[in-house]
């Protein structure tokens, strides 16, 4: 099996109760998220992720559910 053909791990990270505009990563020059910044240069940063609902148990769901999944196409 070459490098390139190993099984990759996923970290998945969702904070709760966090607007975008309260990390570095984003912008935030006043807030002070040295760890969360590190990780976003180093992997994926999500720019247009929703939430499907407010309520936090219902939105940490969502993911794992593909519920919150967006159709592009135009309602039949």
């Amino acid at each position: 099996m070459h490098h390139t053909d190993a099984p990759r791990n996923l970290l998945f990270l969702m904070t709760d109760q966090q607007r975008i505009d309260t990390l570095g990563c984003y912008g935030n020059r006043s807030g002070h998220t040295p760890h969360l910044d590190a990780l976003a240069s180093r992997g994926t940063v999500f720019d247009r992720a929703y939430t499907p609902t407010a309520i936090c148990t219902p939105a940490r769901g969502g993911p794992s559910t593909r519920a919150s999944r967006v159709s592009t196409s135009p309602a039949l």
